[in-house]
This record gives structure tokens, sequence and C-alpha cells, in this order.
């Protein structure tokens, strides 16, 4: 009789040892990121997470996919922190607003996220379209609503996206960031959608649940 192969359940010690350095690398490469840029080495990568390189190769094929995925964490863990503050927000204007709002304030709510984005442009550029499709989801839903009213909404979708990395951009790079100046910047940008300014000065002027 062929002696049985024990695998490790899902939340067995193994998995969960995987799991730990899994985690452990793509933490150690945001930050050889914001060390180094996109011309990192996997042999910096390795030593910033204290891993051999073949421990490396065993969880990614590649530099450039490890790259990719530690900037895909980084912004899903943006993206699972501003759920969580926009929680309680249930005007559906008031939740787009404050996301964008939120969105150009990465410098002060994830300071080492703001530098990774400063220095890894490129890669960051590839996180933008899945940026632009959420807002293009509320932006549907307000217009089904008949809270938005507006032609080619995915070309001012697009635009409004292109101007908020422009906004998060110049906030990264100031001396001296200010907020009210990015607010004043997407109220601006927001005439794209046809909101009226009684309407958008009101969100603008709204706290941030941060």
């Amino acid at each position: 009789m062929a002696a049985s192969v024990k695998v490790a359940p899902e939340g067995g010690r193994k998995h969960q040892y995987v799991a730990r350095n899994r985690e452990a690398i793509i933490k150690a490469t945001q930050m050889a990121l914001i060390k180094w840029g996109p011309e990192v080495t996997v042999e910096q990568i390795a030593t910033e997470s204290n891993m051999a390189l073949s421990t490396l190769y065993k969880h990614f094929a590649s530099k450039e996919e490890l790259c990719l995925i530690a900037v895909q964490s980084a912004f899903a863990d943006w993206e699972a922190w501003k759920d969580e503050k926009l929680s309680s927000t249930t005007d559906p204007m008031s939740h787009l607003v404050f996301a964008m709002r939120l969105f150009v304030r990465v410098r002060t709510t994830h300071p080492e996220y703001g530098q990774m984005i400063i220095r890894n442009s490129g890669l960051i550029a590839q996180m933008l379209p899945h940026f632009t499709n959420q807002i293009g989801a509320e932006v549907k839903a307000l217009i089904k609503s008949g809270t938005l009213k507006m032609d080619n909404p995915t070309a001012r979708v697009l635009n409004l996206t292109a101007v908020l990395y422009a906004i998060l951009q110049q906030q990264l790079l100031s001396p001296k960031p200010s907020p009210a100046q990015a607010d004043e910047s997407i109220q601006i940008a927001l005439t794209m959608f046809a909101i009226p300014e009684k309407i958008s000065a009101k969100l603008m002027a709204e706290k941030l649940p941060i």
C-alpha cells in the first residue's frame, strides 16, 4: 500500500509560513522601491527582505512581476483604508468626492506610499486604469439615479482621473503641500462632471472622515 502524502491544510503552519514569507517579500520590495526606484535589483530586494534569492524566485517569477505586485499591494492597502474611512458615508456623491480628496492626500495619510509614487511613476501609472474604473462605476451609478447628467461620461472620467493624478503629483513634490489648494483644484475639475458650483463647494467644505 502506497504511503499517503500529507498536504498542509489551507490554514496549517506551512501555509501560514509561506504566506508570511510572501507578505514579507512584498513589504521589503515596497521599501526597496522607495530607496532605489524602478532600477532596484533582485539582489537589493533580497537584502532588504533578509531572504535568499532562491526564496524570492519561489514566490515570484521575475523582478518585474514582484515590483508590480508590490505596487498593487500598496494600492489595495490604501483602498481598504479608504473604504473603511468612507464606510459611514451614505451619500453617493459625497462618497465619490471624498475618495478623490483622500487620493490626493496620500503624502499625509500614507507617507511611505507617497514616496513610492514619487520614485516609481511608471509602475504607478499601471494602476491608474483601475482607479479610473472605480470612479467610472460610481459615476455610472450616479447617472443612472439621475444625480448626475452628462454626455461622454467615459471621456470625462478619464480626463478627471488624469487631473487627479496631476494634483497628487503636485502635492507629493511640493515643499509645502496644501490640502486646501488640492481641494480647490478638485472643485474646478468637477466642472467636467457638470456639477453646479454651489454643490461642489458644499462637497469640498464637508469634513473628511480622517
